[in-house]
């Protein structure tokens, strides 16, 4: 009669499945930096040579996984909300153009550019931090007759047409 196998455990003491592939220190890590560089879960899983489906368990069973993928998002949404308030106040830049001459670079001349603030952007903005002054829903009050008020926004952009 065979003994029983023992059962492998990974380096913080849970059990390892049998085909388990999961490193705790390899993985949260790496699947981080996929994210961050607009890699799908189709190549992520691809680079650790599992299925996807094993990726999604993976983020369901281990606790370090489920905080890369938060970790990844909430700092995909801060970048893009700091870039948006940055496009909405509008920003000064530097541009770099290589001047040649005779086929040979001769200098390098930087010029700084200033962007206009975004109309868009400052919407966005607005409708979502302000909603109240600068939503886009029109409100509808019912007393027997319909009546549609305009928003703020709509006052302000209506009156500035005249």
């Amino acid at each position: 009669m065979a003994g029983k196998k023992s059962v492998a455990t990974n380096p913080d003491g849970r059990e390892k499945h049998i085909h388990q592939k999961y490193d705790p220190d390899y993985h949260p890590e790496h699947y981080a930096n996929y994210k961050s560089i607009g890699c799908g879960i189709d190549e992520i899983a691809g680079f650790f040579g599992v299925n996807k489906s094993t990726v999604h368990g993976w983020i369901d069973r281990y606790p370090e996984m489920k905080q890369a993928c938060d970790k990844f998002k909430v700092n995909l949404i801060s970048n893009a909300h700091r870039n948006l308030v940055r496009r909405a106040n509008g920003y000064e830049y530097e541009e770099e153009k290589k001047v040649t001459e005779n086929g040979n670079e001769t200098r390098v001349e930087i010029t700084t550019k200033q962007l206009a603030p975004d109309v868009g952007a400052i919407k966005h903005l607005l409708a979502k931090h302000a909603p109240d002054m600068w939503g886009d829903k029109a409100e509808i009050e019912i007393n027997g007759e319909l009546e549609v008020k305009q928003t703020l926004a709509e006052k302000l952009t209506n009156g500035s047409k005249r």
